[in-house]
């Protein structure tokens, strides 16, 4: 997945909003959590702090996705701005 992201490589093809739906519970506070860990994990393995940065943001952005496109499917449209429901449909 990530090879494809930040490498645009193209290998991947799942499909990671079905995946983090299916979870059920899944919510902002687990993506808050996720962002945590991959930040530390980031911090000890990332080859410079530029290449961390571009991880970073990349996870940001996706997370925000993943997270709109859970409230969208379950109905929960207030809660998300019109820019949070362009970027989760590109997930679907």
């Amino acid at each position: 997945f990530w090879a494809s992201i930040m490498l645009e490589s193209g290998r991947f093809s799942g499909n990671p909003m079905r995946k983090h739906i299916a979870i059920g519970k899944l919510d902002e506070a687990h993506f808050v959590r996720w962002r945590s860990l991959w930040d530390q994990t980031l911090c000890r393995i990332a080859p410079s702090g530029a290449v961390a940065d571009k991880f970073r943001e990349a996870a940001q952005r996706i997370g925000e996705s993943l997270l709109a496109g859970i409230r969208i499917d379950r109905g929960d449209l207030g809660a998300i701005s019109a820019k949070e429901r362009h970027d989760a449909r590109s997930l679907y």
